[in-house]
């Protein structure tokens, strides 16, 4: 049970890898003999989940920890030659699979083929979003979708995925960031959120690091605390500096982890068991108020009196016109001068000798690498 308990809660990122530790170490601990929690199958790089599964995910976990059980006695009754087949053949796992018996809809059906076939199945696990790409990339209306098995939905996303990858030249596109997610989602459907840093509460060891690699082009990554549990990957994050003069937004990023709970940011509290709820935000812009122009909490009070700029918590909506103030405001800021030594240090100079392909499944990692392979 504690096996099947860390497959079910694999992908999910809206459970903390905390969470799923314990559950899973609970479970095993009922046998009598107890889980080494720095066991490798429990490090937070393997727990940290894939995609937000969705509030229904938990709600209905007995439903899709049932179906789980369902089709792992299914698979078993196999012959070992039937399971090595399926095992090596994505789309005769997917039939196989769709053949199962299961009450309702469940993600666990999709779960699955990412989790093993993830360079032919997408990193989601909810059959609307899948259909709702579809219809709202190739025009086809998501009535007649709905009337499509399983694996014509997956083949036509794979299919999209492919000619995607084409038109961009790259392996790495995901369809919940950037312009991808324009395309389906709708940039008004994309909601904005403020987030707050109150210097005098925490010390951004960092900042100056990070300002002059976001100044540079790159992009920086970073957990941050967030009370709302609507955020989703693909939305816009704004960082207001809070408490101390100057107040002002600071940093301008992409939500790229829903909210998930974490130990608590208050070292005695984490200590005490107390948990917040995080999101991580990829910045591609940060700025130091002692240094750079920033755009002062003021001035946006003023051109949107109706947003609370000055927030008691981090991660409160930001309203559709607050939202389009603050991103015109924000892009008339001055680019922030990069020293030509962090210039070069960014630049690249050649073929790289190491290579960090970093990414989920299903990002296009296992296709570079054998692009990089010599042949």
């Amino acid at each position: 049970m504690a096996e099947a308990l860390w497959i079910l809660m694999l992908f999910q990122s809206n459970a903390s890898s905390q969470h799923k530790r314990e559950t899973v170490r609970g479970v095993w601990a009922w046998s009598g003999s107890e889980l080494d929690e720095k066991h490798p199958m429990l490090a937070d790089d393997v727990l940290e989940g894939l995609g937000s599964a969705g509030t229904a995910f938990n709600t209905h976990r007995w439903r899709e920890l049932s179906y789980l059980l369902t089709l792992v006695r299914s698979f078993k009754r196999l012959s070992p030659t039937e399971r090595a087949t399926l095992l090596s053949d994505a789309w005769a796992f997917s039939k196989w699979v769709s053949d199962v018996p299961q009450v309702g809809k469940r993600q666990m059906r999709h779960i699955l083929r990412h989790l093993l076939f993830p360079d032919e199945f997408e990193r989601i696990s909810s059959a609307r979003d899948k259909r709702t790409i579809i219809a709202r990339i190739t025009g086809t209306p998501e009535r007649e979708i709905r009337t499509w098995p399983d694996d014509q939905v997956d083949h036509k996303l794979l299919e999209l995925r492919q000619r995607f990858e084409s038109e961009a030249g790259s392996k790495s596109i995901d369809f919940y960031r950037g312009d991808l997610q324009d395309r389906w989602k709708g940039a008004s459907q994309l909601r904005a959120w403020l987030l707050s840093w109150n210097p005098e509460r925490w010390q951004w060891q960092s900042l100056a690091t990070d300002r002059q690699s976001t100044a540079a082009g790159n992009t920086v990554t970073d957990r941050w605390s967030c009370m709302s549990q609507q955020v989703k990957e693909g939305d816009q994050a704004y960082l207001a500096r809070v408490g101390v003069p100057p107040r002002g937004i600071v940093a301008r990023g992409t939500v790229v982890k829903a909210s998930f709970e974490a130990p608590h940011y208050d070292p005695e509290r984490a200590k005490a068991g107390d948990t917040a709820s995080y999101i991580n935000v990829e910045f591609n812009a940060i700025r130091d108020a002692e240094k750079d122009p920033i755009v002062s909490l003021e001035e946006l009070g003023q051109a949107a009196p109706d947003q609370t700029w000055n927030p008691q918590g981090s991660g409160i909506e930001i309203r559709p016109f607050a939202a389009k103030v603050i991103s015109e405001v924000w892009s008339r800021l001055p680019a922030i001068a990069v020293p030509a030594e962090t210039r070069a240090a960014a630049a690249p100079t050649g073929p790289a000798r190491n290579l960090i392909l970093y990414g989920p499944p299903g990002t296009g990692k296992t296709h570079r690498l054998r692009e990089l392979l010599p042949s």
